[in-house]
């Protein structure tokens, strides 16, 4: 046989097996099971967050914050988050006015913003954070590896 008819023959044998009923089936399982821990997780946190007034979105941006590096801007909350920059602006925005962070311009770029907690913003994002990974390790800790990965 060809090198070139062993090609064409194993590519037929790979779109077999895509297409494969029963690997099909296994497959929407696991797409069912992702949804199922999604919608579990998320009711957790929105219960979390409604503890502390704040949206789920939220949450995130000040988790987003509290373990950022040195320095934290809108633009790398919009990366690391894949939120627009809208859904990142409004939620600062409603930090800002509870007076948890401060915006200053970027000396490094003078079109983004440097966000930072003020003191009162980091003594609510230790409780809110703090408080949300003890629960989330304790929760890892019960689950096997496999659980896990």
């Amino acid at each position: 046989m060809k090198s070139r008819d062993r090609l064409l023959s194993r590519r037929k044998a790979q779109q077999i097996e895509y297409f494969n009923p029963f690997k099909t089936d296994r497959l929407l399982e696991c797409i069912k099971h992702y949804y199922e821990d999604y919608f579990c997780f998320d009711a957790v946190y929105y219960k979390w967050c409604a503890r502390y007034d704040i949206k789920d979105t939220t949450l995130f941006i000040l988790e987003r914050i509290y373990t950022a590096p040195e320095r934290c801007t809108q633009k790398y909350l919009c990366e690391t988050l894949s939120y627009p920059k809208q859904t990142i602006s409004a939620s600062l925005k409603q930090l800002e006015a509870r007076g948890f962070i401060t915006r200053r311009k970027d000396p490094e770029d003078f079109r983004g913003n440097l966000i930072a907690f003020t003191p009162e913003g980091q003594a609510f994002a230790d409780e809110v954070i703090g408080e949300m990974r003890k629960i989330e390790l304790r929760a890892f800790e019960r689950m096997t590896p496999g659980e896990r990965d």
